[in-house]
């Protein structure tokens, strides 16, 4: 019996259902629900409902329906056209096996095509490095690395996208403003870019922005001040900020004071069934960890690493 081929498609199990990952693999692969960390986070929340819209004992057939659905349907997570809920990490035909299957360009800085490789294997053996480096890089997706010993790679078939979107913005990439002792105003493209012109670490950057350090006090700020308009933190409550202050002073706190610092401190937690129903909730994770009867560390791996326990998820709310 020849091996299968199946091309699939999740939707969210909304009144209105979303798609947000195509894959492409084997039967078995269909079967298994999980993939990456964004895609069990999505699951969670709306729910799954996986579609199988092939099947073909052609591998190279299975690969280009995964490409053009991917395109189609939007689901690749730096599509300009995608919402949040987007999971595939790449435009589709670079799975394992697909590794062999994509042409790839090495151009220079200036964006000249220095030399061309049959597949992502390839180049990456050129140039001594993994192959999944070159697949993101070529396929939009490699976050901070964008070079390899001087060269970046696109996908010979074009398919590698130019355009991010703009509110899809991690922390790192938010405008920063540099005003130095003589008012003058230098402006920063992103947290990154800041770190690198004053040579600290980027969280050292976001700290000054945030508040939490003292500009006055870091001496590579020559005496100026940094400050970001695209984002700014929510005020604490008068109430909620004299309520934390019993905790960070180690005072001796009445029973009601200890109350109120624990419910500032705390998070509702739920519990959800396989469809991403809520079943129930409970005020924090200690409550949840007595009503399991498990210990304090699993209770938390169980909620920050997603995992299934007896059949049920557990997040925060």
């Amino acid at each position: 019996m020849k091996k299968l081929y199946v091309v699939y498609v999740d939707y969210t199990t909304e009144e209105n259902p979303r798609p947000f990952y195509v894959g492409k693999g084997s039967e078995s692969r269909a079967r298994s629900l999980k993939r990456n960390n964004k895609h069990s986070s999505i699951q969670q929340k709306f729910g799954i409902d996986r579609r199988i819209v092939s099947s073909t004992e052609h591998e190279s057939d299975a690969f280009e329906n995964e490409v053009k659905l991917i395109s189609e349907l939007h689901t690749f997570v730096n599509d300009p056209l995608s919402d949040e809920i987007a999971c595939n990490m790449t435009l589709g035909g670079d799975g394992a096996s697909g590794l062999h299957q994509i042409e790839i360009l090495c151009m220079d800085q200036t964006g000249i095509v220095v030399s061309q490789y049959d597949s992502v294997q390839q180049a990456a053996t050129e140039h001594n490095v993994k192959p999944e480096i070159i697949g993101r890089i070529a396929s939009g997706n490699g976050r901070k690395m964008k070079y390899v010993n001087g060269f970046t790679f696109m996908r010979k078939d074009g398919l590698t996208p130019v355009v991010r979107k703009a509110n899809s913005s991690p922390i790192n990439e938010i405008q920063v403003k540099y005003t130095d002792v003589d008012g003058k105003i230098t402006v920063f493209k992103s947290v990154n870019v800041t770190a690198q012109h004053f040579g600290v670490h980027r969280m050292s950057i976001s700290a000054v922005i945030h508040g939490r350090t003292d500009a006055a006090t870091q001496s590579w700020l020559v005496g100026g001040t940094l400050s970001s308009e695209s984002h700014t933190r929510t005020p604490l409550s008068a109430e909620h900020k004299q309520t934390l202050s019993f905790a960070n002073k180690g005072k001796k706190r009445t029973t009601e004071q200890r109350s109120k610092i624990s419910a500032a401190k705390c998070k509702i937690v739920q519990k959800l069934d396989e469809s991403g129903k809520i079943l129930e909730e409970f005020k924090s994770a200690k409550d949840a960890q007595k009503a399991l009867n498990v210990s304090k560390s699993t209770m938390l791996y169980i909620i920050h690493m997603n995992r299934v326990y007896k059949g049920f998820n557990f997040r925060y709310k």
